[in-house]
């Protein structure tokens, strides 16, 4: 018989219960009572469970470790498996983030405000051609289409201006730098002669 399923039908417990006490899945505990292997972690704590010593659940477990990792193909469960994919992947993501150059990343979120701002430019296009055609089927007496043209141009206009001024120098990244270095020279002006 198992080690594990002794201990546990020793104790009166049931699969689940014994889940409970260790904080191992229900899952790894079935695997286990059916010849699977555990890692150390798990033994360690079957053992405080059971009150036993981890070298005797080791033994009649027949695990196989090195320096304490896992051997693949060891008793990870799948979810235990994604766990640590997941995990992994997090980790290579914070990597990547870590590495980033400034410089790079500001060239990146200046691309996407100037594709962004292009496809501004077509939905303007497509959408005002459609209502200045409507506008011509339906009332060509009157054109209320330029309402909605002049207000999108303006508001297409500002978004140009937002998405290619960062590196102009006009109300640039250079010229917000010096307003707020002024205000602040001010402000601490301000604060030394009160």
């Amino acid at each position: 018989m198992n080690i594990i399923r002794a201990l546990r039908l020793e104790k009166g417990w049931s699969q689940e219960d014994l889940a409970a006490a260790s904080g191992i899945s229900v899952r790894t505990i079935q695997r286990l009572e059916n010849g699977g292997r555990a890692s150390l972690e798990t033994l360690k704590c079957l053992a405080a469970v059971f009150e036993s010593e981890l070298s005797e659940l080791r033994e009649n477990m027949q695990m196989n470790t090195t320096a304490g990792n896992v051997m693949p193909g060891s008793c990870l469960s799948e979810e235990d498996r994604a766990a640590l994919n997941f995990a992994n992947q997090l980790r290579r993501y914070a990597e990547l983030e870590d590495g980033r150059d400034p410089q790079e990343e500001n060239i990146r979120r200046q691309v996407r405000s100037e594709r962004a701002f292009l496809i501004h430019i077509a939905f303007f296009i497509i959408a005002n051609a459609l209502l200045l055609g409507i506008n011509l089927i339906t009332t060509p007496q009157k054109i209320w289409a330029i309402w909605p043209l002049l207000g999108w141009g303006l508001g297409l206009f500002l978004h140009g201006l937002r998405a290619y001024s960062r590196h102009s120098r006009f109300l640039g990244e250079e010229w917000e730098r010096r307003r707020v270095e002024e205000r602040l020279k001010r402000l601490a002006e301000q604060k030394r002669t009160e």
